[in-house]
């Protein structure tokens, strides 16, 4: 008798196989979009891939809404979904008087 073994190969999250010429090969496909960012300036350009962190520094004069006065920094991250894994705040203010921020 003869055995015959199946091989399974399985891709990580975010790859798919990438034809039936080579069953082995997994290219990825998932990724979160480009920021489209207002006051705001990203460390890196998309689209990204899972697991990047991407920080966003808004404009000079402009502080994360919500936030402290001061905090002009946020950091997002694509999950391998696809996904951000939360929402970036916009960036508000116009004028610094005295190193404090008007709103």
């Amino acid at each position: 008798k003869q055995w015959y073994q199946r091989r399974v190969c399985a891709c990580n999250d975010g790859y798919e196989k990438s034809d039936s010429s080579n069953p082995r090969l997994c290219t990825l496909v998932i990724q979160c979009p480009a920021l489209t960012l207002t006051n705001q300036a990203a460390d890196v350009t998309g689209p990204y891939d899972p697991t990047t962190a991407v920080t966003v520094t808004c404009s000079t004069g402009y502080f994360v809404e919500g936030a402290d006065d001061t905090d002009t920094v946020q950091t997002v991250t694509c999950n391998q979904g696809g996904a951000f894994d939360k929402d970036l705040a916009p960036c508000v203010g116009e004028l610094i008087l005295n190193g404090k921020y008007l709103k």
